[in-house]
């Protein structure tokens, strides 16, 4: 994977080489840990398929002769999205990655906890069925952090997949010569780089077309 960096004025290229197996070792410790556990059911005449788009269902069985289906559910946090994208040569997932902060990640359950627990606080006790409601949503939530207290903080892992990926500078060129150079070819910029990301005034990255392995 190739990515091109605007710096000053000049234009520089770089590879990032992966490393696909440990990424894709590191993905399925990271589903394990960190995905966010639930508990679902659902009535069908055919068992529900194990893997969707970021979940999968783990643990199914059906109850008796009925076509009522219990399982656990693991949502992928966001990093498996990454990571996906990483391994199809997505240069942007590689840029994301490195812009992100990471300590802005929350710990959800916590804070729906907090502001459940502060709306319960500010419930009138003229108003009982709201205050149930909450009371009801309090219990579940209490229910998903038990499922959840044995997974693992996300945000470590992303040190590790940045570890993954390792960058190597293969030249550079003047910017205003680069241009120079394809408008005096008249060949069409927009082919050649498909996407502009501005970071700021003095760094823009340009991404290939048709990236290598």
């Amino acid at each position: 994977m190739y990515y091109f960096e605007k710096n000053g004025n000049y234009l520089y290229k770089y590879k990032v080489n992966i490393d696909k197996i440990k990424l894709l070792e590191l993905r399925r410790k990271i589903i394990d840990n960190c995905s966010e556990i639930s508990n679902e059911e659902v009535i069908s005449e055919k068992e529900p398929s194990r893997l969707e788009n970021g979940f999968e269902r783990r643990c199914i069985f059906k109850e008796n002769e009925s076509n009522k289906y219990s399982y656990l559910v693991y949502k992928y946090p966001y990093l498996v999205e990454l990571i996906d994208r990483l391994l199809n040569n997505d240069n942007f997932a590689f840029q994301e990655l490195n812009t992100l902060n990471v300590e802005k990640i929350k710990d959800i359950n916590k804070f729906k906890k907090e502001k459940l627990l502060n709306d319960l606080e500010h419930i009138d006790d003229l108003d009982p069925d709201n205050k149930v409601k909450k009371y009801h949503e309090l219990k579940e939530l209490q229910k998903s952090i038990k499922l959840n207290e044995n997974q693992k903080s996300i945000i470590p892992y992303y040190e590790e997949v940045k570890s993954l990926l390792k960058p190597k500078l293969i030249g550079c060129f003047l910017y205003d010569e680069i241009l120079r150079f394809v408008n005096f070819l008249e060949l069409d910029v927009n082919k050649l780089f498909v996407n502009v990301i501005e970071e700021d005034k003095n760094t823009l990255k340009l991404t290939k077309n048709k990236e290598e392995e």
